[in-house]
């Protein structure tokens, strides 16, 4: 199986799907909450995150690409607004 490898200050994630759904199966997002990623790949300049971490980030600056039929965004380091700690 292939892997993808970021580069530089960039982090390559997925997007988490959303736990709150109605009893038909429709998924709800509040407004108030921000929608959460798994990072997937790390670059070599990034600092402080790892792959596996569940992360904030500012969605309006968020690339997205698909590969091998998956989709992906791309976000630099500096766009990450915090990390979730369980």
């Amino acid at each position: 199986m292939k892997k993808l490898a970021a580069t530089g200050n960039r982090v390559i994630i997925r997007q988490k799907e959303s736990s709150n759904t109605t009893s038909s199966g429709i998924l709800l997002q509040s407004a108030q909450e921000t929608p959460q990623a798994l990072v997937v790949a790390v670059g070599d300049r990034v600092q402080g995150i790892k792959v596996g971490d569940t992360i904030l980030v500012d969605w309006a600056r968020v690339g997205s690409f698909e590969y091998e039929r998956v989709h992906y965004n791309i976000v630099i380091d500096e766009n990450i607004l915090a990390v979730v700690e369980y």
